[in-house]
């Protein structure tokens, strides 16, 4: 983490202001008291605890602190409230060359999982959106990558875009992104690591209509996967077959809807929403359809915390 961010500023992008790696719990804290709250505190070495919390207070703060201090050092970032995720799809063709492909909204998020993502951002100005596709192409290009990459991006409720951090691989959102441009990112990782050269360029895409994936999720029982009922013509990146065995909360797959504008693909999600059945495992889809009856959702607002008021899965 410390490492990209000083890349970034390196290359004078934007970064969420944040302190270098601490290893003494008293230091952490008292960066905190000096730069204020909300923060995220996050365990460098993410592998054995929680990649970042996010705290209120000093007292949720300290524990915080003490909990992912066993792991080593601690990274400390402010909060930013009422920002938006934003993503930047990219490839990077072991020639030197790194491709934008468009971006996405991944805002709606309970703690680290996606729950809705989108493409192409809506209500996001030309200005911003070539903003932030140069700062993540040009942190990609700093590093040579070479197959799938995501720059993902903080924006502010007043426009402006902070980095956030790199994610390598494909995500499992990548469905809007095929749908809106009309390509396998799934095939172009793979020749990638086989040796291909691509050969892609910014004139061999155009943008077609939005796209959503609704994330699934099973509910806090789980259960044994009987019939799957899918929407007809309907893309679902569901990974199940009659008689698994679902745990309580796992990430059953993704319903990727395609349509001319956001507000068909609403109406579009809501109809495949009502046929989509898994027998004998509860999700989380009838809380999309809470979700898409909101009124500031359909106008095209996009806000993190309204949105999770409708997915309490118990």
């Amino acid at each position: 983490r410390t490492v990209l961010r000083n890349l970034a500023q390196d290359l004078e992008i934007p970064v969420v202001p944040g302190s270098d790696a601490v290893t003494d719990p008293s230091q952490a804290e008292a960066w905190l008291a000096w730069t204020g709250l909300p923060a995220v505190v996050k365990a460098v070495d993410a592998r054995g605890a929680r990649r970042s919390v996010r705290v209120e207070t000093m007292e949720e703060a300290a524990a915080a602190i003490i909990t992912a201090a066993k792991f080593g050092a601690v990274y400390l970032e402010r909060s930013v409230v009422g920002a938006r995720v934003i993503e930047v799809p990219m490839i990077g063709d072991g020639e030197g060359a790194i491709l934008a492909l468009g971006d996405r909204e991944a805002t709606i998020r309970n703690e680290h999982r996606v729950l809705l993502a989108e493409s192409t951002t809506s209500d996001l100005s030309g200005d911003v959106r070539a903003e932030i596709a140069r700062h993540a192409t040009a942190l990609a290009a700093r590093l040579d990558w070479h197959g799938m990459v995501t720059g993902r991006f903080l924006l502010t409720p007043d426009g402006r875009p902070y980095f956030l951090q790199l994610r390598p691989g494909i995500q499992a959102w990548h469905g809007v992104t095929e749908e809106v441009l009309g390509v396998d990112l799934l095939d172009a990782q793979l020749r990638l690591a086989a040796g291909e050269y691509l050969g892609w360029e910014p004139s061999h895409f155009a943008l077609d209509g939005h796209a959503m994936v609704v994330r699934i999720f099973a509910d806090q029982v789980g259960g044994v996967v009987g019939t799957i009922v899918t929407p007809e013509g309907i893309r679902c990146d569901i990974g199940l077959q009659v008689g698994d065995v679902v745990s309580p909360g796992q990430d059953l797959g993704g319903i990727v809807i395609h349509a001319p504008t956001r507000q068909a693909c609403i109406v579009r999600a809501r109809a495949a929403l009502e046929t989509f059945t898994i027998e004998g495992v509860g999700h989380n889809g009838s809380c999309f359809h809470a979700l898409f009856g909101d009124e500031d959702f359909w106008q095209g607002a996009v806000d993190r915390d309204r949105a999770l008021r409708f997915f309490d899965m118990g």
